[in-house]
């Protein structure tokens, strides 16, 4: 590979790097707004029915978000399940916007290295013909492991 190679691989994966970079914090920006509505409903008129929803353990998760400040959500986003919760009860707990931001942007950059390289590589792949050898692969044995229900006959019984 010469150094056209290297230059476009360089550029598949900068642009890859962007593109996590702009879904991470586009994402948590939507759970953080969505954190504060709910915050905000149940000081409202829905206040009974949400504050009997998201009592105890929302408040309790919320407080502790909010303990942690920007190093305790950047470390909450390396945990899958945990940073999409993180990142609502820090909009439920009200987090300072700055504060926010500032844990975001600690944990999206390094992340996004990582959405980054494993979109590379599937696009690597699938350019290369050995990604669309295995998702045809894949296919064909599932239309033939489903052929009886798939030309309409009565599926097998099982003892």
């Amino acid at each position: 590979m010469g150094p056209a190679g290297n230059l476009s691989l360089m550029s598949t994966f900068l642009t890859a790097y962007a593109v996590a970079v702009v879904w991470a914090m586009g994402r948590a920006t939507v759970l953080y707004a969505a954190g504060l509505g709910l915050s905000r409903s149940v000081t409202g008129r829905w206040g009974r029915v949400a504050g009997r929803l998201l009592s105890r353990h929302a408040t309790t998760g919320s407080a502790r978000v909010l303990a942690g400040g920007a190093l305790g959500l950047s470390k909450a986003y390396l945990v899958p399940g945990l940073a999409e919760t993180a990142q609502l009860l820090a909009g439920f707990g009200r987090m300072p916007l700055r504060t926010y931001a500032a844990g975001l942007t600690l944990a999206a950059l390094p992340w996004a290295v990582v959405d980054a390289t494993i979109g590379s590589a599937l696009v690597a792949a699938f350019t290369s013909g050995w990604g669309a050898a295995v998702v045809g692969a894949v296919a064909a044995y599932l239309i033939w492991r489903h052929r009886d229900r798939l030309m309409g006959g009565a599926a097998p019984m099982v003892d």
